[in-house]
């Protein structure tokens, strides 16, 4: 593995389990007939549009989801896997990095909770969908090269920020978005298992 690479993670579905957290959160009973296995496969947007969440109510919603983590974030885990894997990877000494709409404390307080001190920076921006100028500006202020650089997430608009900020994408099936809504986005590389970013990581 080239120690120039530059490996740059989202943390929701991606590095912490809050999917089946999350899920709890929305488990009221309106909501008992919501098909989440089939929402994996939507588009952001139309997920919450499903959920009955306009987007003049997304950023109140988040606000309360985001705290009601962030109070709670104790009782959510790491992705099967991806501990061993990112001490693994940090072996061969890339740059670890995290961009992720979490808030940057709850970031910090789940990683100090399980033993994850690994990475170098972390960015975080509040608007969901504004990653990509996020990611464009962390790799001129770092001064990156986006030829060294690889944005690891879970989400379609993960792929689509990493693609506008012309960084390789690496799609991750195990969170909010399924492979066959990732797969339409066409990502550089796609991994079903944690263990996976290793192998293909070897080969850079």
């Amino acid at each position: 593995m080239d120690k120039n690479l530059v490996l740059i993670f989202d943390f929701d579905g991606t590095i912490a389990d809050t999917l089946t957290f999350v899920r709890t959160i929305f488990n009221f009973p309106e909501m008992k007939d919501v098909d989440w296995e089939g929402l994996k496969n939507r588009e952001s947007r139309e997920v919450f549009r499903n959920l009955g969440i306009s987007m003049t109510e997304l950023p109140f919603v988040l606000k309360k989801v985001r705290g009601i983590i962030h109070k709670e974030i104790g009782r959510i885990k790491p992705i099967r896997g991806m501990p061993e894997t990112l001490f693994k990877i940090k072996e061969s000494s890339p740059q670890l990095g995290i961009l992720t709409s979490a808030p940057k404390e709850t970031v910090e307080k789940f990683l100090q909770i399980n033993n994850l001190n690994l990475f170098d920076f972390i960015y975080s921006e509040g608007n969901i969908f504004n990653k990509a100028r996020k990611l464009s500006n962390l790799l001129k202020e770092r001064n990156f090269n986006p030829q060294h650089v690889f944005y690891v997430g879970d989400e379609t608009r993960d792929v689509e920020a990493a693609r506008k900020a012309g960084v390789k994408t690496i799609a991750v099936t195990w969170g909010f978005n399924g492979e066959k809504i990732l797969k339409k986005q066409k990502p550089d590389y796609l991994a079903r298992k944690p263990e996976e970013l290793i192998a293909l990581l070897d080969n850079f």
